[in-house]
């Protein structure tokens, strides 16, 4: 898509990639190949196309960078459709960049389901960013860290702590019912909830789906005075933190509390140069298999994409919802042989049969006009 504008304006150009610009995909397991496949779950057509129009009309208004690393096989294709169809144009910084540097026309900086610690180097590009007033979204999970032996060290010590927050080494689980995933009734899988009623009303929901999660703190630091910080998501006053033990085996740490999920950090003196640094312990907010699973209007979702409109101030965007596409395949785990002997008889006997028969009538009947 290509428009001009007769005043004098450049000349700008977006592609439109019908099958990857138009549809959410999600990896499913076909029984056929043996294999997980790539398959359309959602279509997001109707926005891509309302959004790239308004993008040819004002031009991108504003300017991303998604921290990739390529060696942990982590991609952001839907966060960046996303961003996109906010009119945000998008680039990547890589992870493992020796000579790691925040261009300085980056407006949004996102570590993005992050797997091992920044560099030194990193943490101190990113700490001077934010120090500018610069914008910043981390998300990871306990999965996707801990597990593997992460620790935040350069992360927390050179950024986050800096700012009063901490990202902490154990997981949060949930232990009330009421809040628990019912489908696999797993403590650690649940519904985490609003902190404030802000978020709610940016997500249109006070309640969020949070997987493996790990918690995030709030600590001192000497420029308390200086800073303000938000609870963004927490879990029910039931909550409970694991840590591993010295076998790996998580274990219990601690009484039922409340703990925070995600937290917000800016500066609390408007005369100041205001950065803006939101941590969320979980990945369901950006992981491209979440956003692939649940499409654009799932409230994880909804919130992340409101975050970052307030963040950058962006007006010029259209939030149109994806539409589920219709799955016309055969469940497999519910075949037995009544049931293919069934679908047989139907498909080799029925259907034709019933085809012959309406065949006829429609002949005899117009052989007698």
């Amino acid at each position: 898509i290509s428009w001009y504008s007769k005043y004098s304006l450049p000349e700008t150009d977006i592609e439109v990639i019908p099958y990857s610009d138009c549809f959410i995909f999600e990896k499913q397991f076909n029984q056929t190949y043996g294999q997980e496949i790539t398959v359309p779950v959602s279509n997001i057509s109707e926005s891509a196309f309302t959004n790239t129009m308004v993008n040819l009309t004002s031009g991108f208004t504003n300017k991303a960078y998604i921290v990739q690393d390529l060696t942990q096989n982590v991609v952001s294709n839907q966060l960046s459709t996303m961003l996109k169809n906010l009119g945000v144009e998008v680039e990547y910084l890589d992870f493992g960049d020796s000579e790691f540097s925040i261009p300085s026309d980056c407006e949004l900086l996102i570590l993005n389901c992050i797997q091992t610690d920044v560099t030194e180097r990193m943490a101190l590009a990113i700490d001077n960013y934010l120090s500018s007033g610069g914008k910043v979204i981390v998300t990871t999970d306990f999965y996707r860290t801990v597990v593997n032996g992460t620790t935040y060290n350069n992360l927390n010590s050179m950024v986050l702590n800096q700012r009063g927050l901490n990202l902490d080494s154990y997981m949060i689980m949930e232990s009330d019912n009421k809040y628990l995933n019912a489908n696999s009734n797993q403590t650690y899988e649940y519904t985490a909830l609003a902190a404030a009623n802000d978020v709610a009303t940016l997500a249109d929901s006070e309640l969020f789906y949070v997987k493996l999660p790990m918690g995030v703190s709030k600590i001192a630091t000497k420029y308390d005075n200086a800073l303000q910080i938000t609870s963004i998501i927490t879990t029910s006053p039931m909550g409970l933190r694991l840590d591993l033990d010295d076998t790996g085996t998580p274990v219990p740490v601690g009484n039922s509390a409340q703990y925070n999920l995600a937290m917000m950090s800016t500066t609390s003196d408007p005369d100041e140069t205001s950065f803006q640094l939101y941590v969320f312990g979980t990945s369901t907010f950006t992981s491209d298999d979440f956003i692939s699973e649940m499409g654009y209007s799932h409230p994880n979702v909804v919130l992340i994409r409101n975050l970052i409109k307030n963040m950058l101030n962006v007006e010029n965007s259209y939030d149109i919802p994806s539409k589920a596409l219709a799955n016309y395949s055969v469940d497999t785990t519910k075949l037995n042989l009544n049931s293919i002997n069934a679908l047989v008889v139907i498909l080799v006997a029925v259907i034709p049969l019933g085809l012959i028969v309406t065949g006829t009538i429609v002949y005899t009947r117009r052989k007698n006009l």
